[in-house]
């Protein structure tokens, strides 16, 4: 089971978007954004919170119908 505390959360404020990736991709994310596999963003902190809290991600991630840089 995820939970929020596996994740980081980051503001770029040059796409003005919320960011949230896996703690084991902090590393990826920041060196190299297109290679993080968990990256999931949004306009919205609330909706990135909601995705990951109800688990949806995982279920997208199954039917691979989670691409790189969705927006959740």
């Amino acid at each position: 089971m995820t939970s929020l505390t596996d994740y980081l959360f980051h503001y770029n404020e040059h796409t003005n978007l919320w960011n949230a990736f896996t703690r084991e991709d902090s590393t990826t994310y920041f060196n190299d954004i297109k290679k993080c596999k968990s990256l999931l963003a949004s306009e919205q902190l609330k909706v990135l919170v909601d995705y990951i809290a109800t688990e949806k991600h995982i279920y997208d991630r199954a039917t691979d119908t989670n691409k790189k840089n969705k927006r959740a």
